[in-house]
């Protein structure tokens, strides 16, 4: 019975130790700067042109989404993040900028997320309440990792 127990005990171990490298490694994968590639609902219609959309991650666990306009980039909504497990991470979005059309500062949304094999494609799931009459939305956006050139000296 003892070596039994032992054995499972082991098993349970090396089980628990395998997810939580993953889910490290997951982790670490959010890190860095990602261009917004493409923006759907859920039945696969276009929601809006992610024409000059960045969002970066940290590595203290903030985050920012920017928006190119008018000659300049500006931060549209930023916060915290957290990794929860290998399939959902959560926004915790302490400011938005003015005139955004959905419900972000001060919210909390856990989102899907799936990460292509190479880890430099992030495909998000998610969905924002919305604000002043505007309807909440479903989206599905697709993220592809910004790849930084070395500063030069």
């Amino acid at each position: 019975m003892k070596l039994n127990l032992k054995n499972s005990l082991i098993v349970c171990a090396l089980i628990f130790s395998t997810i939580a490298a993953f889910s490290q490694s997951n982790k670490e994968a959010f890190v860095g700067k990602w261009e917004l590639k493409k923006v759907t609902s859920p039945d696969g219609r276009s929601l809006y042109s992610p024409a000059a959309c960045q969002k970066e991650f940290k590595p203290n666990n903030t985050f920012a989404n920017s928006q190119f306009r008018g000659g300049d980039w500006i931060i549209t909504h930023n916060g915290k993040y957290l990794v929860n497990d290998n399939e959902y991470y959560t926004e915790l979005i302490a400011n938005e900028a003015n005139g955004m059309a959905y419900a972000l500062a001060g919210k909390v949304y856990k989102i899907k997320y799936m990460f292509s094999d190479d880890k430099q494609t992030l495909t998000i799931f998610g969905s924002v309440e919305g604000k002043n009459g505007q309807l909440g939305v479903s989206y599905i956006e697709v993220w592809k990792r910004v790849i930084e050139l070395p500063k030069a000296i």
